[in-house]
């Protein structure tokens, strides 16, 4: 399970990097011109690029069973809100201080419990 999750969040941090890999796509036959990256936007051509096996199996379930995307699209922004709320009040809760410990065993130093002859 850690591998399929580990392959759905490279899927959404880098699409088009875990599609393509390092692929370029083939120049368009001009001279001096340099090949480019291979990518996921409709407006590129992507002749030439392959997608690689992941996207591709990914793909399949997500047209297959939509809910799993859109469940996960709303998991993530569920994360996202819980994670900005923590952040919020541990950043502006008052700080305790931390218990001074000196006090609590000076009672039973008056009695001769912490003595260490």
């Amino acid at each position: 399970y850690i591998l399929l999750a580990l392959c759905v969040a490279l899927l959404t941090i880098a699409p088009d990097y875990t599609a393509f890999g390092s692929q370029s796509r083939p120049t368009s036959g001009e001279p001096g011109a340099l090949p480019g990256r291979c990518s996921l936007t409709k407006d590129d051509s992507v002749q030439g690029c392959q997608v690689s096996v992941i996207t591709a199996f990914f793909i399949r379930i997500s047209l297959s069973m939509p809910i799993f995307s859109v469940a996960y699209f709303f998991a993530n922004w569920a994360f996202i809100a819980v994670f900005v709320l923590v952040f919020l009040r541990g950043f502006c809760q008052q700080r305790q201080p931390f218990i001074d410990t000196a006090q609590e065993f000076e009672e039973e130093e008056e009695l001769g419990l912490l003595a260490f002859s």
